[in-house]
């Protein structure tokens, strides 16, 4: 066995060890002994001089040493599907598998409208969607678990390619007759006198909320605090209250007439904003491209029509419903 070969084992039965947590669970996978596994594993830590993986009681946790190695590993497979995928384009087979990681709110519509696009039109292409928090899709598209994240922008020293970056305002979602709706320029002490959903303490949304000042002895206490953004406007459209979020978790509401999102125009206040990206120097599968090029489209969608416009237009079709 040559070396190129069997470092290439080594890779196989590190990676599956540290998949499995466990070197017997790794031997079933591999259809191999335990011992050898063990063996090669033990060698290749004699070799790099450091120990890849902590023995523990019930199995095998990787150490920082082992998480580089693990992440080189996960780098060249995305490399190496690349270049399959690319190969499979100039044959005109159009397949791969594209892993796409958003924020939660966007699962509702935005993803699975535009992945039912995708496979109309390239039924070959399989997909897999994580939805959680910006830190965890920041975090699993520069280890390789995904392939393309859409999240609030990560820090700029962050390892990624970004294709899209918008800043987003907070606004305040209301049902079209609600008396906001009218107003020319809404700030949040405007609330004060109605049922507010705040988005929950800690979130991103929240810390820009607490730190814009109401003035002297005005205080809003929140009629409901939630990190769902789905709640929020279910809320809303229930007629429980108005909700402090962003345009793009209540798009399709205001896209459909039943509700107004109107942007606070308090002084000082922040933005945050959404970022569509991927792995840094990452050579990227045909596939991949192919559902970017969808995601930018739907991103744009996602930001550019203003707040005002609705507003604009709910009001008038209030008002002619009164005459």
């Amino acid at each position: 066995m040559n070396g190129a070969t069997l470092a290439s084992m080594r890779m196989r039965y590190f990676e599956q060890v540290a998949r499995s947590q466990s070197v017997r669970r790794a031997a079933e996978t591999l259809n191999v002994s335990a011992s050898a596994v063990n063996r090669q594993i033990l060698m290749l830590e004699n070799e790099l001089g450091v120990a890849l993986f902590e023995r523990l009681p019930r199995g095998m946790r990787t150490t920082e040493a082992g998480n580089i190695i693990l992440s080189v590993i996960r780098r060249f497979d995305q490399d190496y599907a690349a270049a399959i995928s690319e190969i499979d384009a100039l044959r005109n087979l159009r397949r791969g598998h594209v892993s796409v990681g958003t924020l939660l709110y966007l699962s509702e519509s935005f993803v699975p409208d535009i992945i039912t696009r995708m496979r109309k039109k390239y039924p070959n292409i399989s997909y897999s969607a994580f939805f959680g928090t910006s830190n965890e899709i920041v975090n699993r598209v520069i280890d390789g678990r995904l392939d393309i994240g859409l999240c609030w922008a990560p820090i700029p020293s962050s390892p990624i390619t970004r294709h899209k970056l918008h800043r987003v305002p907070l606004g305040v979602a209301a049902l079209p007759g609600h008396p906001i709706v009218h107003k020319k320029k809404l700030r949040l002490r405007d609330l004060v006198d109605y049922p507010v959903i705040f988005p929950d303490r800690g979130t991103d949304y929240r810390n820009i909320l607490d730190q814009i000042n109401l003035g002297a002895g005005r205080i809003i206490s929140p009629a409901v605090e939630t990190t769902s953004m789905n709640m929020m406007r279910r809320l809303v459209l229930s007629g429980v209250g108005v909700a402090l979020v962003s345009r793009p978790a209540v798009i399709n509401d205001i896209s459909s007439g039943k509700m107004v999102l109107r942007r606070l125009d308090d002084p000082g206040i922040g933005a945050l904003s959404l970022c569509l990206f991927t792995r840094a120097e990452r050579a990227l599968p045909v596939a991949v491209q192919m559902i970017l090029q969808h995601l930018s489209t739907g991103f744009e969608a996602l930001v550019q029509e203003t707040p005002e416009k609705h507003a604009h237009n709910a009001s008038t079709r209030s008002k002619k419903a009164d005459q």
